[in-house]
């Protein structure tokens, strides 16, 4: 799943910014507590009076991160729906990592100063929290692709859709790919592989698909703008290294009912590319819970709560 990694500034902000709101109301909240023979929860006990639990409660509503509550929410929804396996584990303490690592060599932070300054009292708890975030990925992933709509997945097919096409990449010196590209005038591919081999790198790709995951997302946006069986005749210089690319033959579009699978997830994921604004993101999640019947017991959480997703509706 790609969402977390696409989206990492802005999703980390907001993981961080969960975790403080964790942090603050693990200062006020009390490990232990003993009823009342009225009901009430005390919570402090002076010479004259006590404070109870339902004062205590009407107190942190004021004071907590409505984030906190649907940090709970969605835990309990997708502890149920996806179970966390040992490789899950492996992937979200591998991001878990990278987002330490980053967040330390850009301030300077020492991995425990990094837990301690966002609220965190173990890498345990980051853990978790990165757990959920990616247990939510993975739920906005399949519900944005269980309600794509027929019309939506052909009209790509017919429209965007491109079929499998011959590519193949010349990289090297400006100077040498220079040379060669006046040489392409009156030389083949294959031939230009033979006299230049050794101060070239070369690839081809043979036919590559729609959603090959194999190849530069930049190479192949080249490819799209040129006519079949062509090249560029300028390089195109990508993260610093020069390339020739070669468009070849293109074969006719798979049957649509062959590929709507793959088309599904190819829709799915520029869905959640272009949701630069994470709305799509969010509404997902507030379904989520609205298919889940939550209602509210309280005036108060609830204003709030509607509040929330009036941002995003």
């Amino acid at each position: 799943m790609n969402f977390l990694k696409k989206n990492k500034v802005s999703i980390l902000i907001f993981i961080i910014g969960l975790s403080l709101g964790a942090f603050i109301m693990s200062l006020f909240i009390p490990e232990v507590i003993v009823p009342l023979k009225d009901g009430n929860l005390p919570i402090v006990t002076l010479n004259d009076f006590s404070i109870t639990s339902n004062e205590y409660y009407e107190a942190l509503k004021s004071t907590s991160d409505i984030d906190y509550l649907t940090k709970l929410i969605d835990e309990k929804l997708l502890d149920k729906m996806y179970e966390t396996t040992v490789e899950m584990k492996k992937e979200v303490q591998q991001e878990m990592q990278e987002t330490i690592k980053s967040f330390t060599e850009y301030y300077g932070y020492s991995e425990s100063e990094f837990l301690n300054l966002n609220g965190f009292k173990t890498e345990e708890a980051f853990f978790n929290l990165m757990l959920l975030e990616h247990k939510r990925e993975l739920f906005v992933y399949d519900y944005v692709k269980d309600h794509l709509k027929n019309e939506e997945i052909n009209n790509y097919y017919i429209k965007t859709l491109v079929p499998d096409m011959e590519i193949k990449t010349i990289s090297g010196d400006e100077e040498i790919l220079d040379e060669i590209l006046d040489k392409l005038k009156n030389k083949s591919y294959d031939e230009i592989i033979k006299e230049y081999k050794n101060n070239i790198s070369y690839k081809d790709y043979y036919y590559v698909s729609f959603d090959d995951k194999n190849i530069n997302e930049d190479i192949y946006a080249e490819v799209l703008l040129l006519e079949e069986n062509s090249y560029t005749t300028s390089l195109i210089s990508i993260n610093g290294v020069y390339h020739i690319i070669f468009k070849g033959d293109v074969k006719e579009k798979d049957n649509i009912d062959e590929i709507r699978n793959r088309l599904k997830d190819k829709i799915t994921t520029e869905k959640i590319n272009n949701d630069t604004n994470n709305e799509l993101y969010y509404e997902t999640l507030i379904n989520l819970r609205k298919e889940n019947g939550i209602t509210f017991n309280d005036t108060i959480l609830e204003e709030e709560y509607n509040d929330y997703i009036k941002l995003y509706k």
